[in-house]
C-alpha cells in the first residue's frame, strides 16, 4: 500500500499569514506568486489549472455579477468555469484584489489589448504550476 508525499493542504488561516508575508516582503515575491496562490486556493486546489488562464478565458457573468474564469483542465484540456467570490474579510487572499495588484504592478493591461489572444495571465506559471506554487509556499515556511 503507498501513500502520497504530497503535504496536507493549506488552511485559510495559514494562507493569510503566507500572504501577509508576501506582501511585507515585496522584493522577495512578485505580484504572480500571489495570484498564483491564491487562485489555486480559491479555484479548489486545482494547481494545475492556474497556469493555464487565458485573459480571453474570463468573461462577466451577469447573474453573479462578477468575472467567471474558465479553468482548462491539466490532464484532459476540458474546460470547465470556476466561479470566483470576493472574499470580504480578507482582502490578502481575494483572488480580485490579488489580480488587480497584478495587473496594475505589472502593467499588464496595455501588453493585451487584443482581446483575441490567448495570451497567459500567469505565463511563469504555465509548466509545473503546482510544483512553482509548492516552492513559494516552502520558501515562506
Amino acid at each position: 500500500m503507498g501513500f502520497s508525499k504530497k503535504a496536507d493542504p493549506i488552511g485559510r488561516e495559514d494562507l493569510v499569514d503566507a500572504v501577509q508575508h508576501m506582501l511585507k516582503n515585496q522584493s522577495e515575491y512578485g505580484y504572480d506568486d500571489r495570484l498564483a496562490i491564491v487562485a489555486a486556493f480559491k479555484g479548489a486546489a486545482r494547481g494545475g489549472e492556474v497556469g493555464l488562464f487565458s485573459w480571453h478565458l474570463i468573461e462577466w457573468n451577469t447573474v453573479l455579477k462578477s468575472p467567471t474564469i474558465t479553468w482548462q483542465e491539466t490532464k484532459t484540456a476540458s474546460q470547465k468555469p470556476m466561479y470566483f467570490a470576493p472574499d470580504y474579510t480578507s482582502f490578502e487572499i481575494d483572488v480580485f484584489h490579488a489580480l488587480f495588484c497584478y495587473v496594475i504592478a505589472c502593467e499588464i493591461g496595455s501588453k493585451y489589448v487584443d482581446e483575441s489572444t490567448t495570451h497567459l495571465v500567469l505565463p511563469r506559471f504555465n509548466s509545473h504550476c503546482a510544483s512553482k506554487i509548492s516552492s513559494v509556499l516552502l520558501k515562506i515556511s
